[in-house]
C-alpha cells in the first residue's frame, strides 16, 4: 500500500489521460452514483495526504498502478454509500449542532482562525465539505453503535477494532444484496 502513495505524486498529471468527462457516471448503487469528479477527488485527497506525510518518492508509474489505486478508491466509495445507506434505512441521522461541536473542535486545535482556512485551502476542502465527511464520519460511528447493541455488546466500552469488525460483517452482507452497476 505504501508503493501506491508514492504514485500519487504523478497521479494528478498522468490521470486526466485516462479519465473522462467529471460528471461522467462511474458506478450505481441501489440508486446512488458515483461519478468521475467524486472519484478524482479522492484521488486528490489521497496525493494532498501523500504530500504532507513526506511519502513523495519517484517510483516507476505505471497505467496497472493507476488503475489498482482508482479501483481501491471506487471499492472505497462504493463501501461509504452503502454504510450511509444503511444508517438512512436505520434513521441514523446526526443534528446540526453536533456537527458543528465536532467542526469547533476542530477548529480549537488552530491557534488562529486563519490557520483553519489555510488548513482548509492547503487540503482543497471547503468548511461545507468538511461538515459533510464530519457527518458521515459520526453517522457510520452511530451504524458501529447500532450493530454492538444488537449483538447485545457493551458499545460503550467497545474499541475501534469492535466497531470495524461489526461494520465488515455487515458491509459483507450488504454487498451481497446491493444493486451495483459499473457504467464505464
Amino acid at each position: 500500500m505504501k508503493k501506491l502513495f508514492y504514485l500519487l505524486i504523478f497521479l494528478v498529471a498522468v490521470f486526466p489521460v485516462f479519465s473522462e468527462s467529471p460528471q461522467k457516471v462511474i458506478v450505481l448503487i441501489n440508486g446512488d452514483i458515483i461519478t468521475e469528479a467524486e472519484i478524482n477527488y479522492e484521488l486528490e485527497q489521497l496525493e494532498r495526504q501523500a504530500m504532507i506525510s513526506g511519502e513523495q518518492k519517484k517510483i516507476p508509474l505505471n497505467y496497472a498502478h493507476i488503475e489498482e489505486l482508482r479501483n481501491t478508491v471506487i471499492t472505497t466509495l462504493i463501501n461509504k454509500h452503502i454504510l450511509l445507506q444503511e444508517c438512512t434505512i436505520r434513521g441514523i441521522t446526526i443534528k446540526p449542532e453536533i456537527i458543528n461541536q465536532n467542526l469547533q473542535s476542530l477548529k480549537n486545535q488552530f491557534p488562529e482562525e486563519q490557520q483553519f482556512h489555510d488548513f482548509l485551502k492547503d487540503s482543497n476542502i471547503s468548511e461545507e465539505k468538511l461538515m459533510d465527511e464530519i457527518r458521515i464520519a459520526l453517522s457510520v460511528d452511530m451504524l458501529a453503535i447500532q450493530l454492538l447493541k444488537e449483538e447485545n455488546k457493551d458499545y460503550s466500552t467497545a474499541n475501534e477494532i469492535e466497531r470495524q469488525k461489526a461494520l465488515a460483517a455487515l458491509l459483507t452482507k450488504l454487498l451481497k444484496e446491493a444493486d451495483i452497476t459499473w457504467v464505464d
